[in-house]
């Protein structure tokens, strides 16, 4: 498995010098705009929060200061086009520090968005598919090593973010041991258990009963009640004979899980909720590239969410410590026992937030000096 080597990183991110906030008024389709029509309830439930904090910022539908999109300038892409030499980075060799970087963001912050795009590039295309919608016979496209976005969708992308953050949040639980945070985490392993289980029941349920001498009763009530996950196990639980639902044999994957793990210990519980949640996320394409005449380990990225979650996968094999800076709070990844900040960025050689504190350390020396 590419995530116990050090593959060779075929892909190259470009950042270009002006990028800005696009507001829904300002454009004329977006593919997250009909999703503001109506409410959407997810198994997860994190896409339902982030269009519901849109609808409620004023208590209505108010898009008219929303942001709604990032583009680059038009000034940017011409001179793209015409040469002009822009940041190119591999994000593997020179941008470790990614996976906890994109951690920190605030989702509906700007200033924190921004500030990361400045630095990273869009982290996603305006065309970006998640893995479900990614078709077999595509899986072979030739690869793109070097990419450039110049147009990111916020709310989608705010969508990826969410979940992200989640599953990087319960790695930072089980490395910092939280057992307060492992309680929430295993309490939510259960109840995504017994919903992914009510979810697969129903559609179960419907398929094992459409010819069924219920079927007719069932749908004339749909419109009413045949959305709710409930509904449909509670109708034919009423009405099938007991001895056809004793002989239906239904196994869930999840659910499984949740019963061979519910009484482990708290971290192994955590772990197992961890590799449901991420082997459902792309974490980049293993390959293979010739270096020096000698075929090596290689991987390609469509994106830097991709980037952020092999990044984290690493981790999780390598058991990488992480501990909160003592600037900012966020946490990072402990690459040696006496950092105290978080690590250099992309283009720079010395921490930030260790910069931060010693030029705070040398006003207050100042000023002490003044007084004496």
């Amino acid at each position: 498995m590419l995530a116990y080597l050090n593959p060779y990183c075929l892909t190259k991110f470009y950042v270009l010098n002006d990028y800005f906030l696009v507001k829904f008024y300002e454009i004329e389709s977006l593919e997250s705009y009909p999703r503001l029509e109506f409410d959407q309830v997810y198994p997860d439930d994190l896409h339902y929060d982030i269009y519901k904090k849109i609808k409620n910022l004023k208590g209505k539908v108010n898009l008219k200061d929303v942001p709604a999109a990032i583009s680059v300038t038009d000034k940017a892409v011409t001179d793209f086009n015409h040469g002009k030499s822009f940041k190119l980075y591999n994000p593997l060799e020179e941008a470790s520090e990614l996976y906890t970087e994109m951690a920190k963001l605030d989702i509906f912050n700007e200033e924190s968005l921004m500030r990361f795009v400045a630095r990273y590039g869009l982290p996603l295309d305006y065309y970006f598919r998640r893995p479900k919608d990614i078709q077999e016979e595509e899986s072979d496209e030739e690869i793109n090593n070097n990419i450039l976005f110049g147009y990111m969708d916020l709310l989608l992308f705010y969508e990826e973010l969410a979940k992200y953050k989640k599953i990087f949040n319960i790695w930072k639980s089980i490395r910092t041991d939280n057992k307060s945070e492992l309680y929430a985490i295993r309490d939510e392993f259960r109840s995504s258990a017994h919903k992914s289980l009510t979810i697969a029941k129903k559609n179960f349920f419907e398929e094992y009963f459409e010819n069924s001498e219920y079927a007719e009763e069932y749908y004339n009530l749909e419109d009413e009640e045949a959305e709710k996950y409930e509904s449909l196990i509670s109708y034919v639980e009423k009405h099938a004979p007991k001895e056809e639902l004793d002989n239906i044999k239904f196994e869930h994957s999840m659910w499984e899980l949740w019963q061979k793990n519910k009484d482990v210990p708290l971290i192994e519980n955590a772990k197992q909720y961890l590799i449901i949640l991420i082997n459902n996320q792309n974490m980049g394409k293993p390959s293979f590239h010739l270096k020096t005449g000698d075929i090596v380990p290689a991987i390609a990225f469509n994106n830097l969410i991709e980037v952020a979650y092999y990044q984290l996968s690493r981790a999780m094999t390598n058991n990488t410590d992480l501990r909160a800076c003592e600037k900012c709070g966020a946490f990072f990844e402990v690459t040696h026992g006496s950092r105290k900040y978080c690590p250099p960025l992309l283009g720079t050689k010395r921490s930030t937030c260790e910069n931060s504190n010693s030029q705070k350390a040398k006003r207050k020396r100042k000023r002490k000096k003044e007084r004496e």
